[in-house]
């Protein structure tokens, strides 16, 4: 056997040594493969489910949500109705309580009418006593009527009591808020004039607030921890110190204003009877 033959078995016999390798990597490759796909596709099945699941679950979700707006809406729309009829009947109670009040101080006047005409004649006191004995029915009748009127409005007047206590605490409060009012009324650009002992001046009649005095401003500043209001009509509208001013809103009250300083375009005064707390742009008129 020549050498070159030798070299060619060798050569043969590496070369299925190599072929062999390669079919068992070749073989053990492909069973990896095999194992990979299968558990990418498990997992791209398990991905599924849980998408199908999460999208099943989100629209229950929506569909619960959109149902509880749907009736919150409507019980702000029936809360909104029932507001306004509250404040209606609020209105034509207070009507009916102004013309009874109104009514009563008519009878009032007409039943202490009577009784001085009864002191001053004889003659004439039958028929006043019974011109005052039906005066006292029909004043006895108009009570009731007003007694029932103001038993429908205790609820409704609750925050008007509460205002009114506000007031008469105010009233103790003056002294100490002097000089916090001093300090706060500097913060708006208005000096203070340090006080002077009063000195005995001859009175002089004070001149009627004329009555075509047109005063409509608006509010340019609220300071609700000190309880003030600049607005922007001064001196050169009319206005004056301890002048009253109605704020407004619309068709609807606000509060007064007691005017406590005065400049020519603006001026500061205190809330006092305060229904809403004032806002920028409230409108600003003459008070009676």
């Amino acid at each position: 056997m020549s050498t070159l033959t030798k070299v060619l078995i060798v050569l043969q016999v590496f070369g299925v040594m190599a072929l062999c390798v390669l079919v068992v990597s070749y073989v053990a490759t492909a069973d990896n493969y095999r194992q990979l796909y299968q558990q990418q596709q498990n997992r791209a099945i398990s991905a599924d489910q849980q998408r199908q699941a999460t999208i099943s679950e989100f629209e229950q979700y929506k569909a619960t949500k959109e149902e509880q707006i749907a009736n919150l809406n409507r019980e702000i729309t029936r809360r909104s109705t029932q507001v306004s009829a509250l404040e209606n009947q609020l209105a034509s109670a207070q009507r009916q309580n102004a013309q009874l009040t109104d009514k009563v101080t008519t009878l009032t006047a007409q039943m202490e009418l009577a009784n001085n005409l009864a002191s001053q004649q004889t003659e004439l006191a039958k028929k006043a006593q019974d011109e005052l004995s039906q005066i006292r029915a029909e004043l006895e009748q108009t009570r009731a009527r007003l007694a029932q009127v103001n038993d429908s409005l205790t609820e409704k007047l609750a925050v008007i009591d509460i205002q009114t206590k506000q007031i008469r605490s105010l009233a103790e409060e003056k002294a100490a808020l002097q000089e916090k009012l001093e300090q706060t009324i500097r913060q708006f650009g208005k000096s203070v004039v340090p006080p002077v002992a009063p000195q005995p001046v001859a009175k002089t009649p004070t001149s009627p607030l004329p009555k075509d005095l047109n005063i409509r401003g608006t509010v340019t500043r609220v300071d609700h921890d000190n309880r003030l209001v600049e607005v922007s009509v001064g001196s050169a509208a009319g206005v004056r110190e301890q002048m009253r001013l109605i704020v407004a809103r619309g068709d609807r009250f606000i509060c007064n204003l007691q005017v406590l300083a005065v400049e020519p375009d603006r001026a500061v005064g205190i809330i006092e009877m305060a229904q809403q707390p004032p806002q920028v742009g409230d409108e600003v008129t003459l008070g009676i």
